[in-house]
């Protein structure tokens, strides 16, 4: 926060050089111990500070009538150039029960030009300057993300006009939100041999999709979930088997769903994708449909709000698939397709590559997390290992940098996120032969060149995976994962440590995760099946961040 300097009016030299400069600092009315710390505004410009006391009252009136200060020497000193005013100063709500955000409300003077919003969590102690804005940004929001900012908060809003000439005033809120793993809301299919594969947040619910399993074979479903966790709309997307596998909202705008339609008899499936409005209505002819062989499996916004989706694209032979992605304008007309394939043991033999999740990297390229695999020859029978790969692909299609995991016997990566500067991945690691799978996360430099730190989040498991990673709003990172046949949420500190775990599920199983994601205000949302009474159900949670 910049601390405005004292300065002397030459009107005032006489008097000053007995009396001596005078400033009261930013936050004068902070020391008096008050329990509701009155409103302050003060002015500085030029060569002279004036600085007077005024009160935000329950209308957020801000009264902004200089005083002469302490030093009355019976002289105006008030410079030439009035210093712009604040009308009004709120904060909604006044007290915050949940996660989420609050809102500055402020009017000021058409001369303000810049508004600072500072932060006072203490009487005694230093502000911290969350904001500097135009006086236009407003309302404003602020997010409260966790009960770490529990107790009482007061806010400045510091305007000031082109000249330097500033005036301040201040409001309260009171924070009492729960711990970290607070369920709001959970949600069960209502159908059986039902199961979640994407999930993401709306502003009151979610949106999840997956398939349903029907006697004649597994069809594709979209459910909206509204804020008490019940279905607010469900649509299946396409006429034919098969399934959804990713979606992604974006704010303000519409739903876009991806997943794949089976094609006949063993592997072949052909990729789709398709667009909702933000209430669940399907619209027609928007969107595509792949070839056979195509499969989406990952779906991720471009920084100019195009989509881009990734997955694998199935050989003529039907044995070889090759990583693909498909890139799209924000009207969800195609810009370009390709595919990339790693071959790298002998000529006899084709590497395996697929792409399950991908994230935007600053600057419009993208990266991909999936796997890309080995084949190593014996006189008995080929062996094939997958190796984690991380690969980043430019805005218009060139593949470039790239991570794969050479520590681990095997591995393969299931999520993906860009938290802090860094690429951090999630999947699973087979440490040596014959070891289970344990769930891992990764944390790689922007440029893929290292990783920065390997950390195991489940228990030696047969089935143990982090399928979704999320960052909070402390730089920490949340990951969902399967163990044991149970569904659990892991918090990790920006060193990779574990700080934070627990079980969502605790029954018979088994159960399996299908994805997270965390929602602006950083709600922790994670969809996969449960199993109820032998049957499986979809599943979605919500919790506090």
């Amino acid at each position: 926060m910049r601390i405005p300097v004292a300065r002397c009016s030459l009107a005032l030299a006489t008097a000053l050089a007995i009396a001596g400069c005078y400033d009261d600092g930013p936050f004068n009315a902070l020391q008096r111990g008050d329990d509701e710390p009155a409103a302050t505004t003060s002015t500085t410009g030029g060569d002279a500070t004036t600085s007077g006391d005024a009160s935000v009252g329950s209308d957020g009136g801000a009264d902004t009538s200089a005083s002469a200060g302490p030093f009355d020497l019976g002289i105006d000193p008030s410079p030439l150039d009035a210093p712009p005013t604040i009308e009004s100063f709120t904060i909604s709500p006044g007290k915050l029960t949940q996660a989420g955000a609050i809102t500055f409300h402020l009017e000021a003077s058409s001369d303000a030009v810049e508004v600072e919003l500072v932060r006072q969590t203490s009487l005694a102690g230093d502000g911290e300057t969350i904001a500097l804005v135009a006086p236009d940004d407003f309302p404003r929001e602020h997010v409260i993300a966790s009960m770490r900012e529990n107790g009482a908060h007061t806010y400045w809003a510091i305007v000031r006009d082109a000249s330097g000439l500033e005036a301040r005033a201040s409001a309260g809120v009171t924070v009492e939100v729960p711990d970290i793993g607070k369920e709001v809301w959970s949600w069960e299919g209502e159908q059986p041999s039902t199961e979640v594969f994407g999930v993401a947040p709306l502003d009151d619910g979610a949106v999840v999709v997956g398939h349903v399993f029907t006697p004649d074979g597994p069809r594709p479903r979209v459910t909206g979930i509204n804020s008490a966790g019940g279905i607010a709309w469900e649509d299946e997307p396409v006429d034919a088997f098969g399934y959804a596998s990713a979606v992604v909202v974006r704010p303000g705008e519409d739903i876009i769903v991806i997943g794949n339609r089976y094609k006949g008899v063993g592997l072949k499936q052909a990729m789709w994708m398709r667009r909702y409005t933000l209430d669940g209505e399907r619209v027609d002819g928007w969107g595509d449909d792949g070839l056979t062989g195509e499969r989406a499996l990952g779906i991720g916004l471009d920084d100019a709000g195009g989509i881009v989706v990734t997955g694998d694209y199935l050989s003529s032979s039907a044995i070889k698939r090759d990583l693909k992605v498909w890139a799209y304008d924000s009207a969800g007309m195609s810009r370009w397709s390709e595919i990339w394939a790693r071959d790298n043991y002998n000529p006899n033999s084709e590497s395996d590559e697929q792409g399950y999740a991908v994230v935007a990297k600053p600057g419009g390229s993208m990266i991909i997390a999936g796997r890309t695999s080995t084949f190593v020859e014996n006189e008995q029978i080929d062996t094939v290992y997958h190796r984690a790969l991380v690969i980043e692909v430019s805005e218009i299609g060139f593949f470039g940098e790239m991570w794969i995991n050479e520590d681990d016997f095997e591995s393969e990566l299931h999520a993906i996120a860009w938290i802090d500067g860094d690429v951090v991945v999630g999947g699973r690691a087979v440490a040596g032969p014959g070891d289970p799978p344990q769930g891992v996360v990764w944390r790689l430099q922007p440029d893929l060149e290292i990783a920065r730190w390997r950390e195991a989040v489940t228990l030696a498991t047969a089935d143990a995976a982090v399928e979704g990673v999320g960052l909070t709003h402390y730089g920490e990172v949340i990951a969902a994962a399967t163990t044991g046949g149970q569904l659990h949420a892991v918090r990790l500190t920006g060193d990779g440590e574990v700080s934070w775990q627990t079980a969502l599920t605790n029954d018979g199983g088994p159960d399996k995760v299908g994805a997270l994601a965390l929602d602006p205000h950083g709600y922790i949302h994670v969809a996969g099946r449960v199993t109820i009474a032998g049957e499986l159900f979809a599943y979605a949670r919500k919790m506090t961040p």
